[in-house]
Order: structure tokens, then C-alpha cells, then sequence
């Protein structure tokens, strides 16, 4: 019953619209499956990197507002950018004709910067940047403590199941449907999911900025 209480959570956790799920978005309109999996992944090691430090009893460092403030600055810069990036390549068509997909037997070069281990390395960033991800591990931190140690096993084994299960469930939609989009369409959808990072990146400096000390 815990394990898949912990299923569940995971699930419920990652599946979300957010940074990390139009990450995996654009990278997979763009790159393909394992671009996509390559974000999902990612996120997953820089989550984990969070629930260790909260789990050890550091969390506490982002009680500090210079923590929190730095966080912030940090996570929208690389929002904003990644969006950017996202809006320049959509507006110069560079997705439409050096991107990389297959699509009904039409083979176009690969984009030859969005390689599986980019996309990991993105992936672990936009996740590491996300302040939220203290906010969770801290919340679930002291009921995961008073389990024992077989629960609490099995807690986090149903946590990373569901975690799993959506990084590539969700990466498969995706490759899915860019079978629908093709040479401009391919621009534009990018270029929203540019627009949607570059909005989140402002959502996070605002209620930074909202919330105060």
C-alpha cells in the first residue's frame, strides 16, 4: 500500500505542467525521444539531489532569504535564456530545416546540439533551479522520517516508479504528436514552449518578489 502511495506521488509530482515538463516538450518536438527522456532524466537526478539534502537535514539553507534570493535569480535566468533560445531558433526556422525528426519515412538532419546528454545536463539544471522542489521534500520529509525503514523503502521505490513511468510515457506523447507538426508548425510549437519557459522564469522572479523576506 505505501509503495503505491509513493507511486502515486511520484506521478502527481512530476506530471504537473511546469519548467521541466515544457523542457521535455520542446526538446522532444524538436529532438526526438531520446531528447525528451534525456530532460525527464535529468530532472529526476537534480529532484534526487534536493530530496538527499532535505532528507540529511539541509534544507534548512533556504530558510535563509539570500538562499532563496539567489535560487530565484538563478532559475529565472536560465528559464529566460532557455526560452530565448527557444524564440530566436523558432523565428530564424531553424527547426523546420535543420531539425531533427522522422516523420512518416521523411528523414531531416539531426539538430547536432541536442544530443541525449545535453538534454540530461538541461534537464538537471532546470530542475536544480526550481526552489519549489525544496518546498515538496521538505513537506513529505517528516512523514517519510517516521516511517520505518521498510516503508519508508518502499515509499521512495513507488516515488521513483511513477517518476520513471511519466519520464517516458510523457517523452512517447510528445514524439506522438510531432508527427502532426511539420516544417513551419514545428517553428511555432517551439517557439510557445520558448514563450511558456520565458513565463515561468517571470513567474518565479515575481512571486520572489511577491513573497518578500
Amino acid at each position: 500500500m505505501i509503495a503505491w502511495i509513493g507511486l502515486a506521488l511520484g506521478i502527481a509530482y512530476v506530471a504537473p505542467p511546469g519548467p521541466v515538463n515544457v523542457a521535455t516538450l520542446r526538446w522532444g518536438l524538436v529532438g526526438g525521444f531520446r531528447a525528451a527522456v534525456g530532460i525527464q532524466l535529468g530532472a529526476i537526478v537534480g529532484d534526487a539531489l534536493y530530496a538527499v539534502l532535505v532528507l540529511a537535514g539541509g534544507g534548512g539553507i533556504f530558510a535563509h532569504p539570500q538562499a532563496r534570493t539567489l535560487a530565484t535569480a538563478a532559475g529565472t535566468s536560465l528559464l529566460v535564456y532557455l526560452g530565448w533560445s527557444a524564440l530566436r531558433a523558432a523565428w530564424r526556422g531553424v527547426h523546420s530545416s535543420e531539425a531533427s525528426i522522422h516523420v512518416e519515412g521523411q528523414h531531416h538532419r539531426v539538430a547536432s546540439w541536442m544530443t541525449p546528454w545535453r538534454a540530461v545536463a538541461t534537464g538537471v539544471a532546470v530542475a536544480a533551479v526550481n526552489p519549489l522542489a525544496v518546498v515538496f521534500w521538505l513537506a513529505v520529509a517528516g512523514p517519510l522520517t517516521r516511517l520505518d525503514l521498510r516503508d519508508a523503502a518502499a515509499a521512495i521505490d513507488g516515488f521513483i516508479a511513477g517518476a520513471l513511468a511519466w519520464a517516458v510515457a510523457f517523452p512517447a506523447a510528445v514524439c506522438w504528436s510531432r508527427s502532426l507538426l511539420q516544417g513551419r508548425l514545428l517553428d511555432y510549437a517551439s517557439g510557445l514552449c520558448g514563450a511558456a519557459l520565458i513565463a515561468c522564469g517571470l513567474a518565479l522572479a515575481i512571486a520572489r518578489a511577491c513573497g518578500g523576506r
